[in-house]
């Protein structure tokens, strides 16, 4: 049983959740109205999709229009569980669902879910549209179409057009096997299989021979590499040794120049060591002059420093006294201009003014107001009589009085206006006045301030005349003792050179020595090397030889290779082909046994066809007159029955002595009955177990009569058939009969208008 379904910017609906009863569950209201989309969502819970999606159209078309995201959740019992649908559409291929039994996470994914919904309802999806959601309109759809097309209907409903298509595919399948076969054929008859293979023998043979005369090249090739490994060893030996012994003696001839160049150095050795030593203190003597002059030179610059910094300052010193002084007149000028008047006293003198006008205001007010209370009163005034004093006053004496107050009363909105200006312009004068005497203010204590930092400035400034003549008295030192250190630079810089010159004498003595030591070592060494230039031409001789030789085998041994190359090359495209021919017949042989295979399918599907026919209407038959007596309510015709042939289904009904075709009947009674126990039978057969039926519009096209006999059958007849079922009609008559659960439709004419359902109570 189908519990509840909520919705959530699913087509026209915003958020609608509707709560189902067992029995009949009816849905009423217009076209467009949104009765149609709760069918979808309910099939679209259960199996991820629904009928009237085509190739042109998309899950997302079916999302609230401005909206990102729709939502179905169906709650159901089956099988004793509770199950919870939720699915959600987002476009783009972001779609999720989730499936909760018994309150607990159960699968999650579209495609997981609807498996477990199958697997649980054991019901696909062609089933349930084909056996238990009757598409809209098409109740009686069987009996109204041509022969043609009632075939073709009846067949989807039964499943046989996917064994026709099938049984077209394999047909298609065979017929391409067939022209697979005579191509494979054509292409084995133009081979000659014996002589390619005789061929093939050859090659062997030669790639056999020249294999093992290659291989008698090779270990001859390898011998003489050998050779020529141990003699280019023995020449490699003697080579190192003419190279050493050349070495050597370009190094003993390197050392006797030495030896040569550097032997008067190293008789002035002794003499170089003593002025070594001299040259040293005077340098270090000579340093430390330097060095006490430099710090000399430094303690002066510290002062030279000092004193113009003070210079510095007392210049911007004075260039602010006299900033300042500048500024102390401008400032003294202003407050002359301030202090010409005497601004408090007219300040006083203009709120006094002030007072006065507001206090004139007040009392004209009073008047005022006095008489517009007078007019009224004497406005009330009856026959003639002043109504304070009760004075006999008359028409004319009325008049004179009121003329008298509208005066006083004139005079006094103009005193208050006048008395307003006045206030207004003395308010701004004593705004001004102020502005002028904070300013006046602001000017004294900017001069007092001003005169103060001129005074301080002024006992701060330095002495500039002493301040320059001992700067001149640094100077003047500073250039002698940079003087000084110049003289002392130039004899440290003498006594360097003298230094470079003394030590390099000293060292090209130090090289004399090594050299004559090195010399003593390289002719012993020379004496012990024993090498023989006799044999090492003889080794290159012999080495020459043996590479002679082995490049002419080596050279051999190349021909041979591209010979077995070329054949190699023949040999492997001949065994391809060889290898393709193997494979073709292979496939032919393959080919043989599918073609044998799909011929016997075409046959079987051909039968099966006619057997799934028969038993489906035999079954259908043996349904449609158990349901037969529980739907149509008189006892005129007994039986009904299918009858299928090859180009058609036809319908009888069975009067107990002849039977005839429904088509001839002209009652709507017995179509509908008949139209709605072949759904139920359909149902009962495809299905196995019937619980659920979902009718789309079963009223469309019926007449008065026939609607009339369905609102009977669905009233006394269909409960005890079937547990839960739903229709949907526009058919606003149907509100009026007791039938179950009626909900109620509406919508408006607008794009963007929402769903609205009630329950009719």
């Amino acid at each position: 049983m189908i519990r509840k379904v909520s919705l959530h910017n699913w087509t026209s609906h915003e958020n609608t959740t509707i709560e189902f009863s067992k029995g009949a569950n009816i849905f009423i209201g217009s076209m467009g109205s949104g009765k149609t989309s709760v069918l979808d969502a309910i099939c679209y819970a259960l199996y991820g999709k629904i009928p009237k999606l085509t190739r042109n159209s998309k899950l997302e078309d079916l999302i609230s229009f401005g909206q990102d995201c729709a939502t179905v959740e169906l709650l159901l019992e089956a099988n004793g569980k509770e199950l919870l649908i939720k699915r959600e559409i987002r476009g783009k291929g972001r779609n999720n669902a989730w499936l909760y039994v018994d309150g607990k996470l159960y699968e999650q994914s579209t495609s997981k879910v609807t498996s477990a919904i199958e697997r649980i309802l054991d019901m696909t999806y062609d089933i349930f549209t084909r056996a238990v959601y009757s598409e809209q309109n098409s109740i009686d759809l069987f009996l109204s179409l041509q022969k043609a097309e009632r075939k073709a209907v009846m067949d989807r409903l039964m499943g046989i057009d996917k064994l026709r298509d099938a049984a077209k595919k394999a047909t298609r399948v065979k017929g391409l096997l067939v022209s697979k076969k005579k191509e494979q054929e054509m292409l084995l008859d133009g081979w000659d299989s014996k002589e390619k293979k005789k061929t093939y023998e050859k090659f062997v043979e030669e790639l056999q021979s020249l294999a093992k005369e290659g291989e008698e090249l090779k270990a001859s090739i390898t011998k003489i590499k050998s050779d020529c490994s141990v003699k280019e060893k023995n020449l490699r030996e003697e080579e190192e040794k003419e190279k050493k012994w050349q070495l050597l003696n370009d190094k003993l001839n390197n050392i006797k120049g030495k030896i040569a160049t550097f032997r008067t150095s190293y008789e002035k050795r002794e003499e170089m060591l003593k002025r070594l030593d001299d040259i040293r203190e005077k340098s270090k003597t000579l340093a430390a002059k330097k060095k006490s002059i430099v710090e000399e030179i430094t303690s002066l610059q510290s002062k030279r420093d000092a004193i113009i910094k003070s210079l510095s300052d007392g210049k911007q010193k004075i260039e602010s006294i006299k900033s300042m002084e500048k500024e102390l007149e401008e400032t003294e000028q202003l407050i002359k201009r301030f202090t010409s008047k005497d601004l408090d006293a007219m300040k006083v003198e203009r709120e006094k003014l002030l007072l006065e006008k507001k206090a004139s205001i007040s009392s004209l007010k009073a008047v005022l107001a006095e008489s517009e209370r007078a007019i009224e009163h004497i406005k009330e005034a009856r026959e003639g009589k002043c109504p304070t004093c009760n004075t006999v006053l008359g028409k004319e004496g009325i008049e004179k009085v009121v003329e008298y107050w509208e005066e006083k009363k004139e005079n006094a909105k103009k005193g208050i206006k006048e008395g307003r200006e006045a206030v207004d312009k003395l308010s701004d004068d004593i705004a001004k006045l102020d502005s002028f005497i904070k300013k006046r203010d602001v000017a004294l204590n900017k001069a007092d301030l001003l005169r103060s930092r001129v005074a301080k400035l002024k006992e701060s400034l330095p002495d500039i005349d002493s301040l320059n003549e001992e700067f001149a008295q640094l100077q003047k030192l500073m250039k002698d003792k940079e003087s000084d250190k110049a003289d002392v630079e130039e004899r440290l810089s003498t006594l360097s050179k003298d230094l470079v010159v003394v030590e390099r004498v000293i060292k090209e003595a130090d090289i004399y020595s090594k050299a004559r030591e090195e010399q003593k070592a390289l002719e012993l060494e020379l004496s012990e090397l024993s090498f023989n230039k006799e044999l090492l031409r003889k080794l290159n001789s012999e080495l020459s030889s043996y590479l002679s030789l082995l490049k002419e085998k080596e050279a051999l041994l190349s021909t041979i290779e591209k010979r077995k190359a070329s054949i190699m090359k023949a040999y492997s495209s001949l065994a391809e082909e060889i290898e393709r021919f193997e494979r073709e017949e292979r496939r032919f042989e393959k080919t043989k046994e599918l073609l044998e295979k799909m011929s016997y399918v075409c046959a079987l599907l051909e039968q099966f066809q006619g057997a799934r026919r028969k038993f489906i209407v035999q079954s259908l038959n043996s349904a449609l007159n158990n349901l037969w007596s529980s739907i149509y309510p008189y006892s005129d015709y007994r039986e009904v029955m299918i009858e299928a042939s090859e180009d058609d289904y036809k319908f009888y009904l069975f009067n107990g002595t002849e039977r005839k075709a429904l088509e001839s009947i002209a009652s709507g009674g017995e179509r509908t009955s008949f139209a709605l126990a072949l759904r139920l039978a359909l149902s009962l057969v495809l299905t196995g177990k019937l619980n659920w039926l979902i009718l789309d519009e079963p009223t469309h096209n019926l007449d008065e009569r026939a609607i009339s006999s369905l609102v009977e059958v669905v009233r006394t007849r269909l409960p005890s058939i079937v547990g839960q079922f739903f229709i949907v009609t526009h058919d606003e008559r149907l509100k009026n009969e007791d039938l179950g659960s009626i909900f109620l439709f509406d919508r408006g004419r607008e794009k963007t208008d929402r769903t609205r359902v009630s329950l009719l109570e």
